[in-house]
């Protein structure tokens, strides 16, 4: 009798000790998922507004990088890239949210944003580049070497971009 009440003693506390943890963590959840969103989404907002899903997926994936950096935001890169589609299925509901999210701008929104915007204006600007640099090859000879050189450099730009940490 006395082993069987033990145990149940014993049982009971670890039932205790695994509810209490499991609350304990879904709260950190919570608040870490509630703080991620109200500095990342006034970044998103203040980006727009969007004429379709993919800008706004790429102001997402700006907005992730400037705030959270490149390894946080490789983890979120499929819902990135779901949020395109999504988006395009209801447009009107994501300009509402995104209104909503601006007026929610915190202390260090204007600096996550002014990041955010010259991550897009680098990509931009070295995007335009190779892709000036694509069509005069192709016009010159079509040299597939070179092009195969470049798509490389692309690549490596890109990359470069996507590692870049966030300030």
């Amino acid at each position: 009798m006395m082993n069987t009440n033990f145990f149940l003693i014993v049982l009971l506390i670890v039932v205790v000790i695994g509810i209490v943890v499991w609350m304990w963590s879904r709260s950190n959840t919570f608040k870490r998922a509630s703080n991620m969103a109200q500095e990342i989404f006034p970044v998103w907002a203040a980006q727009g507004p969007f004429e379709s899903g993919q800008q706004s997926a790429a102001a997402m994936r700006y907005a992730y990088l400037a705030v959270q950096g490149p390894e946080e935001t490789a983890q979120m890169a499929e819902a990135i890239e779901k949020h395109a589609q999504v988006y395009d299925e209801n447009p009107a509901t994501w300009e509402g949210l995104r209104q909503d999210a601006e007026k929610q701008s915190g202390e260090k929104t204007e600096e996550y944003l002014t990041v955010a915007k010259g991550l897009a204006a680098m990509e931009s600007l070295n995007l335009d580049i190779i892709e000036e640099r694509f069509r005069e090859v192709l016009e010159r000879d079509g040299n597939k070497e070179e092009l195969a050189s470049l798509i490389a450099v692309d690549l490596e730009i890109r990359a470069r971009l996507a590692a870049k940490p966030a300030r």
